[in-house]
């Protein structure tokens, strides 16, 4: 199977498409820092660029959509669908229709399930059927049946798939060449917050948090109070704000080890790293990794790609402000990854 990616930013989806076994063919985005990533590791993928210019996009089996959520983000200006970047999905449905591909994977913020006809719109355009209004709005999660195609979509949150990161996502996959779309997103197994990735990454983390003292997330981009510790054991939702400057990224405390303090006036000691999922991302090595003395910084770029599934220093290729926006308007990998193997599953 191959796919193509459309606002494709550094990859995540075609990072996904390798790990399920897909091979991505061509990719489609503006920003330059985010090509350049992309382009690092993915060097055979053909770049096509600004999506508004692709007239003859090449036949792939599937193409994935993360269109730009700033006109439908309760955080953006709610400017709608039709809005300048917001309806840029409309395009991206115009791409898929033209090159015949059997899967379209769209992704954006769930707000636009709550804006009726932002929703209805995005529904008709992919089915090329008229979407009634349901009389208490469109649920979390439904399936389409259209002429010979289905179309199915749902609210997914990363922190069931094994990230410690709260990020509630819309996913919606249509099947145009069959009736298999409910299959592949309605599989119940990956999805439990019980799965064994998920629970088994959990439960690690919980267990080396208990052990030393207080570990915490803060979150300081609210403006009603300087500081703010987020609840539970995981980090609120990465934003392409953190890339913007000033008090944008959650911060953490974490603990210092007695024994650094036992070494003499020419100790050396740095925090390690012991594990890859976060909060807290930091603890210290040694016997008596106790919270002697706490310190407070902000969440690293590496952190924050841990935050969303990605390799270590994926995308280590420019600055951290570049870095942070990146991310923040980043995919989570597992969700993905998941989704393009279920995909690949149904269709053989």
């Amino acid at each position: 199977m191959t796919l193509g990616s459309l606002f494709d930013g550094i990859g995540v989806w075609q990072l996904a498409a390798v790990q399920a076994g897909i091979k991505p063919v061509w990719s489609s985005e503006i920003d330059s820092f985010a090509c350049t990533v992309s382009k690092n590791h993915f060097p055979t993928t053909t770049q096509l660029g600004n999506i508004n210019n692709i007239t003859d996009a090449p036949k792939v089996d599937v193409i994935t959509a993360s269109s730009p959520c700033q006109d439908i983000s309760i955080a953006g200006k709610l400017g709608g669908i039709h809005s300048e970047r917001s309806g840029l999905f409309f395009k991206a449905v115009e791409i898929v229709r033209r090159s015949n591909a059997e899967f379209f994977v769209w992704e954006n913020v769930p707000h636009v399930i709550s804006r009726r006809d932002d929703f209805k719109a995005v529904l008709e355009a992919v089915t090329q059927t008229e979407i009634p209004i349901p009389e208490r709005g469109f649920a979390n999660a439904a399936v389409v049946d259209f002429g010979r195609g289905q179309l199915a979509y749902r609210i997914l949150d990363a922190q069931f798939f094994g990230v410690a990161q709260r990020r509630r996502r819309v996913f919606l996959v249509a099947d145009f060449a069959g009736r298999r779309a409910a299959e592949i997103l309605f599989e119940h197994a990956g999805l439990s917050r019980n799965s064994a990735t998920s629970t088994a990454q959990k439960q690690d983390v919980a267990a080396r948090t208990r052990t030393n003292s207080d570990f915490a997330v803060y979150d300081i981009t609210h403006t009603d109070v300087v500081i703010r510790r987020v609840k539970g054991e995981n980090a609120n939702c990465l934003q392409a704000r953190m890339g913007t400057g000033g008090n944008q990224v959650q911060i953490v405390a974490y603990g210092i080890g007695r024994d650094a303090f036992n070494q003499g006036t020419n100790a050396k000691f740095n925090p390690t790293v012991l594990y890859e999922v976060c909060p807290p991302p930091l603890m210290a090595r040694g016997a008596a990794a106790v919270a002697a003395q706490s310190r407070i910084r902000r969440l690293t770029p590496v952190e924050c790609e841990r935050l969303m599934g990605l390799p270590d220093n994926f995308s280590a290729h420019g600055s951290d402000s570049k870095r942070y926006k990146a991310l923040g308007n980043a995919l989570v990998l597992p969700v993905a990854t998941w989704i393009l193997k279920r995909i690949k599953e149904a269709r053989t």
